[in-house]
């Protein structure tokens, strides 16, 4: 460094200060003489660039069509009523009605399982009440009683799963279950909705004699509908059979003019065919003799492509022949030496190879060994198949038991229901229907429709 070499203050006073003094001039000379090293050289021409001007685009013309404007709203006179966009107020009664009976059912069954039960035991005197009530129905039901057991109709045999099965089982124990601890509770005396149940079975049945009624009227109001058509055919159909004769008529009159009109045509077709056959006889004539002359041509070339045809064949023959011993001679070569190699190379199957190998053994040994592995690999087969089938057997006698105890189940239950339900309501609804008076009014209306009907048919 300059520091170590010379002293600060000399050189500040010696060196720097004159040169900053003279600094000015020296700035004004360079000045000058760069300008006239410029002037000396030719300036480089700039490029002129592109100044952007705005476009001085003429003003459109007017159009001649009209444009469409958009169309005006419609102001209405009135406003528009809010029930236009809300739901009627029937809707909202219905609903409150509906939640008010939910809410009564809920109180009458909570009072019912309030109630203090009675006795599940009946007494002497109630069995005898009970039994002289129930002594008028069973005369009437006796005389339409049904043979269940005759008309039963045989199980159905479904083929199921075993876990199926074994679904089905659990859910009979379990429902067995239910009922003995049912019975124990009504005998401690625990309370039971069964009237509650009754009156919902009630209204149940009411509600199906309703539905039967409406369906009986509506079935009598349709053979009503049919007698009226069968009238309205009949009617349709003797207009239909005189304007059918009417047409025959009329028919038989075309086909009259039409016959007389084809005879005087055929006549005329008859005479044209006599004069086109006696041209065709002169025309078969002259394609007689063009096609003899086509023969006697066609002739004379099958000869010459016979003979040519002869020549060929004989070449080939004599090409065959010489092909025939030349491939003799090469298979006589190849059995020589065949023949050569085979004696060269004989195998013993019952030696053994002797290269100093422990267990050495001959091809016969090999063999043998290998056909007492395959017998003791198929008697292993044939024990495990039989463990299978043995196992499979007990699965099966298994869901068997499960599908008897199950039949059972559903017989006695199907059994049990179609006797308590199927006498009883069918019969009650029957006898109430018949005393319907409406019904009985359009059965007398169908009666009245079908006596002229059967007598116009008889007649």
């Amino acid at each position: 460094m300059w520091i170590e070499i010379y002293d600060e203050l000399f050189v500040d006073s010696e060196i720097v200060s004159p040169l900053v003094k003279i600094s000015n001039q020296v700035n004004q000379l360079l000045s000058q003489d760069l300008l006239n090293l410029y002037k000396e050289k030719p300036l480089v021409k700039s490029l002129t660039t592109t100044v952007v001007e705005e476009f001085n685009l003429k003003k459109p013309k007017a159009r001649t069509l009209l444009v469409q404007l958009p169309p005006e709203q419609k102001t209405f006179s009135h406003p528009i009523p809010k029930s236009n966009y809300e739901q009627p107020i029937e809707f909202s009664k219905l609903n409150k009605c509906h939640n008010q009976n939910i809410l009564a059912g809920e109180k009458l069954k909570k009072l019912s399982d309030q109630l203090r039960p009675q006795c599940a035991a009946a007494t002497e005197k109630q069995k005898t009440r009970v039994a002289e009530e129930e002594e008028p129905e069973r005369k009437k039901h006796k005389s339409k009683k049904v043979e269940w057991s005759k008309k039963q109709s045989p199980a159905v045999q479904v083929q199921v799963n075993t876990s199926f099965l074994v679904r089905e089982n659990q859910l009979y124990d379990k429902r067995e279950r239910d009922l003995i601890n049912e019975y124990l509770q009504l005998e401690m005396g625990c309370f039971n909705d069964f009237e509650y149940k009754e009156w919902t079975k009630k209204c149940e049945e009411m509600d199906q004699m309703e539905a039967k009624r409406r369906m009986k009227k509506l079935a009598l109001e349709a053979e009503l509908s049919h007698a009226k058509a069968i009238e309205a055919k009949e009617q349709v159909k003797e207009m239909n059979k005189k304007k059918a004769q009417s047409l025959l008529r009329q028919k038989q009159r075309i086909q009259a003019d039409f016959e007389i009109r084809r005879k005087d045509e055929q006549e005329k077709v008859n005479k044209l065919v006599a004069k086109v056959i006696a041209s065709h006889a002169k025309a078969a004539k002259a394609v007689n003799k063009v096609e003899k002359e086509k023969r006697r041509n066609a002739e004379e070339i099958l000869k010459e492509s016979r003979e040519l045809q002869q020549k060929k064949q004989e070449k080939e023959q004599q090409l065959m022949k010489q092909r025939k011993e030349l491939i003799a001679q090469i298979r006589a070569m190849e059995a020589a030496v065949y023949a050569s190699a085979n004696e060269r190379t004989s195998t013993d199957l019952v030696s053994k190879p002797e290269h100093g190998l422990l267990s050495e053994m001959s091809l016969l040994e090999l063999k043998e060994r290998l056909l007492d592995l395959r017998n003791q690999q198929e008697v292993d087969r044939q024990e495990k198949r039989m463990r299978i089938v043995s196992e499979k057997a007990d699965k099966q006698q298994k869901a068997r038991e499960m599908m008897e105890r199950i039949s059972r189940h559903r017989a006695a239950r199907t059994v049990a229901a179609a006797k308590t339900i199927f006498l009883k309501k069918n019969e009650e609804q029957e006898l109430a229907l018949e005393d319907d008076q409406e019904l009985n009014r359009l059965r007398n209306l169908l009666k009245d429709k079908k006596k002229p009907n059967r007598n116009g048919l008889s007649s």
